[in-house]
């Protein structure tokens, strides 16, 4: 998780097929909006036309990566815009990912235990946003060859 600005990027990579979901919570006067779009596997690429400009700002830096590093992920980023937050346009977002990647990745044994520390690390508890979530949705009921060993 990376802040700057009033806005708050939390980055989860899942180990998985190419998914890729981007959940925007904006948080003004005591309350907030979430908004959200998602690519999933076999999907046709359209629009996100939910979070708009900031799902391929958040998107870039992270391809980049994976791309360096010869690997894919299932990602799904928590972006929290913030009481405070000026508009400086969705270019702040590509940048406090980027700050984010920097940093060396916690690793987790459960997907549970990933989700609670953004619990702890965001400002919004994840029960306003999780059901929102179809990555999570889709980890949930995907299996992996290595269940049949």
């Amino acid at each position: 998780c990376f802040e700057a600005h009033y806005n708050r990027v939390a980055i989860l990579m899942m180990p998985g097929p190419w998914c890729f979901e981007v959940i925007e919570i904006w948080r003004r006067f005591g309350s907030y909006r979430i908004y959200v779009d998602s690519e999933l596997p076999g999907e046709v690429d359209k629009y996100p036309e939910n979070v708009g400009g900031a799902y391929h700002a958040l998107r870039l830096p992270i391809l980049e990566k994976l791309y360096r590093e010869k690997r894919q992920a299932s990602i799904l980023v928590i972006a929290e815009v913030g009481e405070g937050w000026i508009p400086l346009g969705v270019w702040r977002f590509r940048e406090i990912c980027r700050r984010a990647l920097h940093y060396p990745p916690r690793k987790f044994n459960t997907l549970q235990e990933a989700l609670d520390e953004i619990k702890k690390t965001t400002l919004t508890d994840p029960k306003y946003w999780r059901q929102l979530s179809r990555v999570l949705e889709f980890h949930k009921f995907q299996e992996s060859i290595t269940e049949f060993m």
